[in-house]
């Protein structure tokens, strides 16, 4: 057996939301994940580059990126890292473009349950292993 533990970045400028994801993540799927925030999109960006994270869940809304930008940046970054959007905007039109822009998924806060949003982060971070593997051609 594997004792491998998914590395979730949370990028979320909002301290009660980042307790919330955690305490969700944590106590739905105990020993699962390892996760880590960071409030600006700056810190993400250098976090993701260091290799410390196998998934990011995101808000598009952050004190220095706003927006789809926050998904572009991160693709720039990490062409293959699976983004799952968390934001407080319930927007089908702005959850059909952060798909285009190559978000796995865009989740409510507030609208999504527990079992929900473990189920997604799981699924995104076998998606991103699955590329990764590809792009690399790791057997």
């Amino acid at each position: 057996m594997i004792d491998a533990r998914t590395e979730v970045l949370l990028v979320e400028d909002n301290e009660d939301d980042v307790f919330l994801l955690s305490m969700i993540l944590n106590k739905s799927a105990p020993g699962e994940f390892e996760i880590r925030s960071a409030e600006m999109l700056s810190d993400a960006l250098r976090i993701i580059g260091d290799g410390a994270a196998d998934v990011v869940v995101t808000d598009l809304s952050l004190p220095d990126s706003d927006g789809l930008g926050v998904i572009r940046k991160i693709r720039e970054r990490a062409p293959h890292m699976p983004i799952v959007v968390m934001s407080g905007l319930e927007d089908d039109r702005m959850a059909a473009e952060a798909r285009r822009e190559g978000a796995y998924d865009y989740l409510v806060k507030g609208h999504v349950e527990p079992e929900e949003l473990v189920r997604t982060v799981r699924r995104a971070a076998a998606r991103g292993a699955t590329q990764h593997r590809r792009y690399f051609k790791v057997a």
